[in-house]
């Protein structure tokens, strides 16, 4: 059995749960296809600190959003290490 995992930046986890057009057909279909979508620290990051410099808002607290975020079972948050750098 193969395992597809992906592991998106920060721009296409952004419009993957915005349901965005900026997210490319490849890449919404990779993403459904996927047994796993790794999510690294430092994308959690990232989010954080656009938020804080006022770059990006959200429907709701950025709490919320991370929790509702967490709740797709075939999510995993992952810390980055030089493998992940480079599958990125």
């Amino acid at each position: 059995m193969i395992h597809r995992r992906v592991l998106v930046d920060t721009h296409a986890l952004l419009w993957w749960q915005a349901k965005h057009r900026k997210l490319s057909r490849t890449a919404r279909t990779a993403l459904e296809r996927a047994d796993a979508v790794l999510v690294s620290a430092v994308t959690c990051w990232e989010i954080l600190t656009l938020v804080g410099a006022g770059r990006i808002r959200f429907d709701r607290s950025v709490t919320e959003w991370f929790a509702d975020l967490e709740g797709d079972d075939r999510l995993e948050l992952i810390a980055l290490s030089p493998r992940a750098a480079l599958v990125a």
